[in-house]
């Protein structure tokens, strides 16, 4: 039963929305019927379908700090650990923010994230670990090259965010072979026809 007050969630669509989605609501009034619960939402009140309402539990304050407090140390063991055997760098590419409980590896950082999880007992907010990349744009005539971010994922253990970085860390190297080896042959080749163009 949802009381007055209560943060829910919501599959309903709103406004200009072309389809239903999960959206933060709060119980309106408290549940009496075995089906309808009123909420608020955008500004409004509704009635919506109970099988459409689930609750919603925050992460209490200050928890993802503790979280990644406890967990900072042996993650970044796992990760010295796992570039030196796994990619053979030396201890030298962890660079370290303990201050934020970041950890940097080449162009990859590993961060504490809240993410969501769906349970039966609705959705919940829980501490993870944020991987994610930071890849080189081109640039045009109106923007110079930049770097933008790219999420490679989440992973709620030391030992899945660990092994989340050094997959995603090992991929872009083969990522970037291929392109590498794949621009020079081309440039060989455009070479080559020049080369024989003006032989002819």
């Amino acid at each position: 039963m949802f009381k007055k007050g209560q943060a829910v969630k919501v599959f309903a669509k709103f406004g200009h929305q072309q389809k239903p989605e999960w959206q933060r609501a709060t119980v309106a009034e408290d549940m009496t019927g075995p089906r309808g619960v009123k909420v608020n939402i955008n500004n409004g009140t509704y009635d919506a379908d109970r099988r459409h309402v689930r609750a919603w539990h925050p992460l209490p304050e200050g928890d993802l700090n503790e979280w990644a407090q406890a967990h900072y140390r042996p993650l970044v063991e796992l990760i010295r650990r796992g570039v030196i055997g796994l990619l053979g760098d030396g201890p030298s590419v962890v660079s370290e923010q303990p201050e934020d409980f970041i950890v940097n590896v080449h162009d990859f950082s590993v961060a504490p994230e809240i993410i969501e999880v769906e349970a039966i007992t609705g959705f919940h907010q829980v501490p993870s670990w944020g991987v994610s990349c930071w890849m080189p744009t081109l640039g045009d005539r109106n923007n110079p090259p930049d770097v933008s971010e790219a999420v490679c994922g989440n992973a709620r253990s030391d030992h899945e965010a660990a092994a989340l970085l050094l997959r995603s860390i090992v991929e872009e190297r083969h990522r970037r072979f291929w392109q590498t080896l794949n621009d020079d042959l081309y440039w060989e080749q455009l070479e080559e026809e020049a080369r024989l163009a003006n032989q002819a």
